[in-house]
């Protein structure tokens, strides 16, 4: 072929790579060029399999079928051979005349010319043409600039590639995530949840098996595919199959040829004449609770899974995890505590309606915050213990709801002048028994109550907790209008995130984290103005510790990405903390939920004693997080004070002692106990705390 011809040729499959839409459609466009260019009778295309392909692949022009499993096995071979070797060679391929188009004759020999692609250093394919005979005519001269062009090409197309499925991941993903935060049936949301698992992955099925209670069994939650209808009837042991693998290992696995796995579980597909060719598995896993597997199935077009596809699901995994465990708790909440106690119609607390999805935000009362702890040295181990400057003692801060004392009464006075190291001297007969510290305003026992923002709260007579029943601002348009309001509230509990809640409701306010709309900017500017302001006044007082209290966590997860809270929520803590550290105050960041995931960052933005709860985040991972690091003032959590064996807290407090306390200090003990805590159990409490506040040597 003439030079200008040839060059033609490679300007033209330039073109195509630019203007194809996927690499099958490069390669079909490519391939009867390559035929032409060398005057060849066949030309073949291989794609190694990597990190960033679901292949190989492999394509022929001017070959039939019989050559092309024999050709793929060679190229597979040459690949893995080439390396970063990118000079083109021949090779002698025993192919049968009839393979190629050509000359017919009997069996013979064909020559190719093999062009390795080599970028960064590893051979992403092979380029290859035959020719009839043993020995080609010869490597042209534009061989390597064709081998070099069809590279670049192939890297073109599988960075867009890469760049495309990011977008369907992400987008794979964030709609699952919004998809399990609404308001419906959760079978129905999981359901549609799968859906999107077998879009993005191009599965043909896919199923969410979960756990009896006595984790002997599985049973079929939500499938979809063609045996739908048959497998939410049936079920399979749990330590039976791939499921039962994942299960006990906790790690997701990739069969893609479940006929080569001893460990696929056969009996699911003969009786529901479902043909499993191959599968990802992922364990269900909500914290520490194992809740089940999600299985996807027989990715289209026989091809295989990859790792890419298995780290997306492993993350729509978790959101599917904690959902189903969160609706237990709510179902198990709503049947055994609401219906039992309010004759189905309210719950105890703060009477709103059954299903109600706006969270319950439990205020917090003044009675329950500071109760002052050992007295004589007891602040100088805060402080000691705090900027790990060896404490004598691991200090202790504990609460007494209001409703202990009513219900107690003089039982509990006499109980609190029994540990005078925990809450310092007590006058008999000073506490009245059946105060109720107010909400907010100065008649905050019951009823409601507007907060200067214009929040309106309620709390029912006698309940602990309260709630905004009426939110200032449920429309975006009316943000424009928000204005701070006058000075004198000071910084109550939920200060900042929930602030921003309280005045859009809970569920527009997610909305608006997720849209990221201006008004969100607005919104956070202008509360996070009046919390300057009002921590100004507090710190003209020269306080040694500032608390500021801000849930961040639900119970499994935080309600928003850490990337997003890190975009807007973590500038505004960094502000607030500063403010105290420049006036020489230290900070006690108190806050509820599952924040692991931003414990670091509430650190770089300058807290000093970080108080949370052990159970929606593990006293393993906020030791991890903190032992050494930070000071931490773990809280016991309620329910588990409300329901334990005085052994069980001790055993707690030993370990919370064992697992987070330094010689240096870093460690606060910190318990609140709630109204329905037994007696014995408070004294359980502070007889444990006594026991274990020797810090380690």
């Amino acid at each position: 072929m003439e030079l200008d011809d040839a060059i033609g040729i490679l300007l033209k499959i330039a073109e195509s790579a630019y203007k194809s839409e996927a690499i099958d459609k490069f390669c079909g466009r490519i391939l009867p060029d390559i035929v032409k260019m060398a005057e060849a009778s066949g030309a073949f295309f291989y794609v190694a399999a990597g990190p960033r392909t679901a292949g190989p692949y492999f394509f022929v022009h001017g070959l039939d079928g019989a050559a092309g499993s024999h050709l793929e096995e060679f190229c597979r071979d040459e690949c893995q051979k080439a390396g970063d070797r990118a000079e083109p060679h021949c090779a002698v391929l025993p192919l049968s005349s009839s393979n190629v188009s050509g000359p017919s004759g009997d069996d013979c020999r064909f020559s190719a010319v093999i062009l390795p692609m080599v970028s960064c250093g590893r051979c992403l394919g092979i380029l290859g043409y035959a020719h009839p005979g043993e020995s080609a005519a010869g490597i042209p001269s534009w061989a390597g600039d064709l081998a070099r062009l069809v590279g670049s090409a192939t890297e073109f197309q599988l960075a867009q590639y890469d760049r495309d499925r990011e977008i369907r991941y992400l987008n794979a993903y964030l709609n699952v995530s919004s998809l399990l935060a609404q308001s419906m049936g959760l079978s129905e949301l999981v359901e549609k949840a799968l859906y999107s698992c077998m879009e993005v992955v191009s599965a043909e099925a896919a199923s969410v098996m979960l756990l009896d209670h006595d984790h002997s069994n599985f049973s079929f939650y939500v499938t979809e595919g063609p045996a739908k209808g048959l497998l939410t009837q049936m079920g399979l042991p749990a330590d039976k199959g791939v499921a039962g693998h994942v299960l006990r290992t906790q790690q997701s696995e990739i069969v893609n040829d479940v006929t080569t796995d001893p460990r696929f579980y056969g009996k699911i597909d003969s009786e529901s004449g479902f043909h499993t060719r191959n599968l990802i598995a992922i364990p269900l896993t909500a914290g520490e609770e194992r809740v089940g597997v999600l299985e996807v199935l027989n990715k289209a077009n026989g091809d295989r899974f990859t790792e890419q596809e298995c780290a997306l699901l492993v993350s729509i995994a978790e959101e599917i995890a904690f959902a189903i465990r969160n609706a237990r708790v709510f179902e198990y909440v709503v049947d055994t505590y609401c219906k039992q106690r309010q004759g189905q119609k309210t719950c105890r607390g703060c009477r709103r309606p059954l299903r109600s999805w706006t969270p319950c935000v439990r205020y917090r009362e003044a009675e329950l915050s500071t109760i002052p702890t050992a007295h004589g040295d007891s602040e100088l181990d805060r402080e000691k213990a705090m900027r790990f400057e060896r404490p004598q003692n691991i200090p202790i801060v504990m609460g007494l709801a209001p409703a202990l004392w009513s219900r107690h009464r003089e039982k509990l006075e006499d109980l609190v002048m029994r540990h005078p190291v925990i809450f310092g001297p007590h006058k008999r007969g000073s506490r009245d028994f059946d105060a109720v510290e107010p909400l907010t305003g100065p008649d905050g026992k019951a009823g409601e109550y507007v907060d200067v923002w214009g929040c309106v709260w309620s709390r029912a007579p006698g309940g602990e907790a309260a709630y905004v029943s009426k939110h200032p601002f449920p429309d975006r348009e009316m943000v424009q209008n928000l204005k701070p309001p006058q000075p004198g509230d000071g910084l109550p509990h939920g200060c900042m995130f929930l602030r921003l809640t309280y005045l859009r409701g809970y569920e527009e306010a997610m909305i608006d984290f997720f849209e990221e709309p201006p008004e969100l900017n607005r919104l956070i500017d202008t509360v996070l103005e009046y919390n300057l302001s009002e921590l100004r006044e507090i710190l003209r007082d020269k306080p040694k510790i500032v608390e500021i209290a801000d849930d961040l966590g639900t119970q499994r997860a935080l309600p928003i990405s850490p990337q997003t809270w890190r975009k807007h929520l973590k500038p505004c803590y960094a502000k607030l903390f500063g403010a105290c550290r420049e006036a020489g105050a230290a900070v006690l960041m108190q806050t509820d939920g599952h924040i692991v995931p931003i414990i670091r960052d509430l650190a770089e933005c300058g807290a000093d004693v970080l108080s949370v709860q052990i159970g929606p985040n593990g006293l393993d991972q906020l030791a991890e997080e903190c032992r050494g690091r930070l000071c931490l003032s773990p809280s016991i959590d309620g329910q588990f004070l409300a329901s334990a064996q005085p052994a069980q807290i001790d055993e707690c407090v030993a370990e919370i002692a064992r697992k987070i306390a330094v010689p240096q200090g870093g460690l606060w003990f910190r318990a609140e106990c709630d109204g329905d805590v037994p007696l014995e159990n408070i004294e359980a409490l502070c007889q444990a705390f006594e026991r274990y506040r020797t810090c380690p040597q």
